[in-house]
């Protein structure tokens, strides 16, 4: 069975780089951001598309039911898997929650 989008936003995709414990851009421009619901394994994942890079995957984290998904302002959100440490820059705060609220009730349904 297929994965269906549950919420999606345009987003600058950003990686926390430990190192130099600063926000790196994943590519200088835009991606689109969706919250992927896959109904067979009951699963979340947020998946991000750089349009500047040819669709290139520049995020592909699972929702898990422990996830802290953190407003650090009202367009700038992030979130960490095992992995790593992710933030998006929304345009528009409408953006950002509407895609906070997707994010959020995954959590919330993975927790039933």
């Amino acid at each position: 069975m297929a994965e269906t989008s549950v919420g999606s936003a345009r987003a600058a995709v950003y990686h926390y780089d430990q190192p130099t414990k600063n926000w790196k851009s994943v590519d200088g421009g835009i991606s689109r951001v969706d919250v992927y619901f896959h109904s067979a394994q009951r699963s979340y994942r947020v998946v991000g598309m750089s349009m500047k890079l040819n669709n290139q995957v520049v995020i592909n984290s699972p929702i898990f039911k422990e996830l802290v998904y953190q407003k650090a302002s009202a367009t700038f959100h992030q979130w960490s898997d095992s992995k790593n440490s992710y933030g998006l820059n929304f345009a528009a705060e409408a953006e950002a929650n509407t895609f906070a609220a997707a994010v959020q009730d995954a959590v919330n349904k993975l927790k039933e």
